[in-house]
């Protein structure tokens, strides 16, 4: 939770504490490489004093693929099938 306790953490309150940028913050969640070990480490122990975990729903914006399952149904009862010409 974040200091307030009345809303999950964000990543920029992950990034706050340790005074980086959201940016650095998102690097480090990501596995980027070009990341300096002291920086990795003080970002992934805030995210974990703040119990900060990534969206699943924005987390998979970027990638543009999502582990959710979509269903729409006719309802049957006021389905009407359009009647073919016997001509």
């Amino acid at each position: 939770m974040s200091r307030a306790g009345s809303r999950p953490a964000t990543i920029a309150d992950a990034a706050q504490r340790p005074h980086m940028s959201r940016g650095t913050a998102s690097r480090v969640l990501n596995r980027y490489p070009h990341v300096r070990s002291q920086v990795r480490v003080a970002v992934q122990r805030t995210m974990h004093e703040l119990r900060y975990g990534p969206d699943d729903v924005t987390g998979s914006l970027p990638s543009r693929e999502a582990q959710t399952l979509g269903l729409v149904a006719a309802d049957s009862r006021t389905h009407s099938t359009p009647r073919r010409d016997p001509s």
